[in-house]
């Protein structure tokens, strides 16, 4: 079910594991402590949109830096910043009163580091696979992402509510830090011209050239962003809608999120065993069943049936997330793979940051529960569309360019 480890392999899982235990936490730490101090969903919205719009805008930068230079140093590099940031605006606020913009600048800095990261990351995951395992791979390293993300977000409500957040992020700084320097011992070939001059333009563009050329890559990519954009309201309204819900509260946050790991996981585990053949019809089904949850999950208040529904929910979106990320993988040619995976990141992201403030600011007016309701029917419409059109079923073809 999971591929065999080598000593590349495993630093390189130890390292992401590390650091996805602080980064779960620190995900949710971030807009619980500025809902908390300002009580504004606006402000919220705005603070997690600071997490997102720099990272589009390092994955247009990211992509030729990362295929120019060698990888692991750009892995270390922006672990070990990203975890001396949060330490030392953790400490920063604990004895001082910490301005919002400072917490902003934290986390458009991280946000524009987790782009070339995750590019770097998604490069070298091919260069420690055995040779017909990509698929166990990614199945290994999203299974042992779900189980952390099952156990920290279950707790993260009853951590937060104990200690508040800036412990949490103390806590993220150290695993970046230690993630860091797990991946410094990772020794890969690196098929760079790091020697040669960096024409960052020309290798910038002939990235855009090579998706554009790369049609069924692109349409499905093209899909995933504008789906992206709708299905944001969950996001940014699950937060303020459990802490509104007299029985539910802070905790049930992390409940609901750990349920739907925990259906990640199970999806991961089980993605290695589907034939090819039925990517495409995953991909539809999954469509579907994410929009569908989230509007039924805002039609009552049971929490047993919404645990339900976040399970199925996580199990569909964690296969349709490996497929999307072998077939990407397998669709592009190795010299082109961190500009491809880059701009894999500023298509899933750039709408993104606009939508966040935009659902932030409708909840503020309107309540966060009509928001996702508008948000949602949106997107299912969206997500009728493309199942109906058949737009994106040649990428999932075993003869796909």
């Amino acid at each position: 079910m999971f591929p065999k480890f080598s000593r590349n392999l495993w630093l390189l899982w130890f390292g992401t594991i590390v650091s996805a235990i602080g980064n779960e936490l620190n995900a949710i730490a971030f807009s619980v402590y500025v809902l908390q101090r300002y009580d504004s969903i606006y402000l919220m919205s705005l603070t997690m949109a600071f997490s997102h719009l720099p990272r589009a805008i390092g994955g247009m930068i990211a992509g030729p830096i990362v295929d120019h230079f060698p990888k692991v140093p750009i892995l270390v590099i922006c672990d070990v910043v990203r975890g001396l940031n949060l330490i030392v605006m953790a400490v920063s606020a604990y004895f001082f009163d910490l301005a919002l913009w400072v917490v902003w600048a934290v986390a458009v800095t991280n946000s524009f580091l987790d782009a070339f990261f995750d590019t770097a990351s998604q490069t070298v995951i091919p260069k420690v696979t055995n040779e017909g395992e990509l698929v166990k791979t990614y199945s290994l390293f999203t299974t042992s992402n779900q189980i952390v993300e099952i156990g920290m977000k279950a707790a993260s409500g009853l951590l937060l509510a104990f200690f508040g957040p800036l412990p949490l992020f103390i806590f993220d700084g150290v695993s970046f830090v230690l993630s860091g320097i797990s991946e410094a011992f990772i020794k890969i070939k690196e098929n760079t011209d790091s020697r040669a001059p960096l024409r960052f333009t020309t290798k910038f563009k002939e990235g855009i050239l090579y998706l554009r050329e790369k049609r069924d890559l692109f349409r499905l990519l093209t899909v995933l962003g504008l789906s992206n954009v709708f299905a944001i309201g969950g996001f940014v309204g699950l937060l303020p809608y459990c802490k509104g819900i007299e029985h539910y509260g802070l905790e049930y946050y992390g409940y609901f999120l750990s349920i739907g790991g925990f259906g990640y996981l199970v999806g991961a585990l089980a993605t290695a065993k589907i034939p090819p053949s039925k990517y495409y019809l995953i991909f539809c089904v999954s469509f579907l069943v994410h929009n569908l949850h989230w509007l039924l999950f805002l039609s009552h208040e049971l929490a047993m049936i919404s645990f339900v529904q976040f399970f199925v929910n996580g199990l569909f979106m964690s296969s349709v997330s490996i497929i999307v990320q072998t077939k990407v993988v397998e669709s592009t040619d190795e010299q082109y793979l961190g500009r491809v995976m880059a701009l894999l990141g500023v298509i899933l992201t750039a709408l993104s940051p606009l939508s966040m403030v935009l659902v932030g600011y409708s909840a503020d007016i309107f309540g966060a529960k009509e928001t996702m309701i508008a948000t949602y029917t949106s997107s299912l419409g969206f997500s009728l569309l493309v199942v109906a059109t058949s737009y994106v079923r040649s990428s999932f073809s075993t003869e796909s360019n």
